[in-house]
């Protein structure tokens, strides 16, 4: 299913993806690239795909289930608009928020963006206060303006 401009601006509609600070380099080269990761293979899922979730409110759970023994400063949200991207969902192409969206398509590093995690007064934010905070106070950075030497300062900052 590819969806229409205007479903994504009526919805808002964005791929959110949760993985560790130690492939945002390649990430950040790379774009989000299908893959059959080692949590799928664990599960019997061989599938060569790019995994998401579609609202910000499924970041614990999906953070929980992926990283559960990770330290949440050693991990990092990307954000991207599904515009022109072949989506599948499953559960009969449901909107069911739970399921398993994906994509077999590589998702360019100019569509991803980063979650700076500082809070609307500048402060260093972990992510497990995501929700808490202001939805329009997100700061939402291409990937491509991410430097190391930053994020191992904002790494530093939450640990």
């Amino acid at each position: 299913m590819i969806l229409s401009p205007e479903k994504i601006s009526n919805f808002q509609l964005y791929g959110y993806h949760i993985t560790e600070t130690s492939n945002l380099k390649l990430i950040k080269k790379e774009g989000l690239v299908p893959k059959c990761g080692k949590r799928s293979r664990e599960i019997g899922d061989y599938r060569k795909v790019v995994y998401f979730y579609p609202a910000l409110i499924l970041t614990d759970t999906w953070r929980e289930a992926l990283y559960k023994d990770t330290n949440s400063a050693n991990l990092a949200l990307l954000r991207f608009d599904l515009t022109n991207v072949d989506i599948t969902i499953t559960d009969k192409d449901s909107w069911d928020l739970f399921g398993d969206w994906y994509t077999k398509e590589a998702i360019s590093p100019e569509k991803i963006k980063i979650l700076k995690r500082l809070d609307r007064y500048g402060n260093p934010f972990p992510l497990e206060e995501l929700l808490q905070q202001p939805k329009e106070s997100l700061i939402w950075e291409p990937i491509s303006s991410i430097g190391e030497k930053e994020n191992l300062v904002l790494r530093k900052t939450l640990i």
